[in-house]
């Protein structure tokens, strides 16, 4: 079996009922994420993201996925402060807020099956962490509302993966590298 994390994840487990999980605090950006120049935008955040992101439509694999631009060049995230907090003026993108949660699908004998599974960080799974369920293995109110965010981004995110298809689709879509010299500095972002 073979589970692949998503950008900015450094490994990570299903999710089980006995797992104690502990939660970054409220704003934290993981430190990989401070790493990551684009950040994978689901339809529903189009409009509040807009406002504090370029969107790009970036080409991933055969077809396109639509990001927020963080970052000027490869490995920047410009919203990501000294002090490990997401800059709190703009908008938290749903994909840092579910952190350390995710969907990730498994590969079973090089086969990829079709349902998801929530997945977490292997890091943040401490004796010390949050539990999730109760000792009958009933959700608790803080898990139901994580869990409600992530099937929720992951239900929308899929929206916009048939955007961006059919955006593809009907060609209205055309690769571009963006390039800017400052101060005898390159900045270069490919596959826009």
């Amino acid at each position: 079996m073979k589970i692949t994390p998503p950008a900015g994840y450094e490994q990570i487990a299903p999710l089980q009922k006995h797992h104690r999980v502990t939660l970054p605090a409220s704003g934290a950006a993981p430190p990989a994420f401070g790493r990551l120049h684009a950040i994978p935008i689901s339809l529903a955040e189009f409009a509040p993201a807009s406002r504090d992101y370029p969107l790009v439509f970036s080409r991933h694999g055969g077809g396109f996925t639509a990001v927020a631009a963080v970052g000027l060049q490869a490995r920047q995230n410009l919203f990501v402060l000294s002090d490990g907090l997401w800059d709190r003026r703009v908008y938290l993108p749903a994909y840092v807020r579910r952190y350390p949660f995710c969907i990730s699908t498994i590969t079973v004998d090089g086969e990829e099956r079709r349902e998801g599974v929530v997945c977490v960080e292997a890091s943040a799974i401490q004796s010390g962490g949050e539990a999730l369920y109760d000792k009958n293995g009933n959700p608790l109110e803080h898990w139901t509302t994580l869990e409600r965010l992530i099937f929720d981004y992951e239900s929308d995110l899929a929206r916009s993966e048939d955007l961006c298809k059919l955006l593809d689709e009907m060609d209205l879509l055309d690769p571009f590298t963006m390039k800017a010299e400052v101060d005898g500095f390159t900045m270069q972002l490919e596959g826009m």
